[in-house]
């Protein structure tokens, strides 16, 4: 351990001014008992993407001809409506982050989470796992009422947008 090693505070003791009492110790940050999932999945997936800073967000092309076949396999489509799906899936991603940007502009998380959720549930059925974390991380965030630089992690999903509109050109 050395000085960067972030520590949790894991308790029962949920209170606001425990969880300050932590704080202000030099804790990190703070998990109450019992431990839920998407608490720790987002404590995680924080730590991870601050190790990772200037991280290349983008997807390679065999990563997403995988997630394709996969979903193509899972969903029983040929491959021209797996094609069609997919086209429509940029569209709608497209208009979905438009309206993501726009929800943490005028501060309206109710907004954020249902944009996310959608995002997350159309990534999910193409097996285009890198898109489905985030959306889920994003989800889970404007749940449980977390810090999270929204803009940012719309930015990194623009970028994996990018990624699969020139794995389109390609087809």
């Amino acid at each position: 351990m050395n000085q960067k090693t972030p520590i949790v505070a894991l308790t029962s003791n949920v209170l606001e001014e425990d969880i300050q009492r932590f704080k202000s110790a030099g804790m990190y940050s703070h998990i109450g008992k019992p431990v839920k999932h998407d608490d720790l999945q987002l404590l995680l997936s924080d730590l991870f993407e601050k190790e990772v800073k200037g991280k290349d967000h983008s997807l390679s092309t065999q990563e997403i001809k995988v997630s394709l076949e996969k979903a193509a396999v899972l969903l029983e489509l040929t491959p021209d409506i797996m094609k069609g799906l997919f086209k429509k899936f940029l569209t709608t991603t497209e208009l979905i982050l438009e309206q993501m940007d726009k929800a943490v502009k005028e501060e309206s998380y109710d907004a954020l989470f249902a944009q996310a959720h959608k995002l997350r549930g159309a990534s999910s059925s193409l097996c285009i796992h890198k898109i489905t974390d985030k959306a889920n991380k994003i989800e889970n965030a404007v749940k449980k009422q977390k810090k999270l630089d929204f803009s940012g992690e719309i930015k990194q999903l623009y970028g994996f947008l990018e990624s699969l509109k020139s794995y389109e050109k390609e087809l």
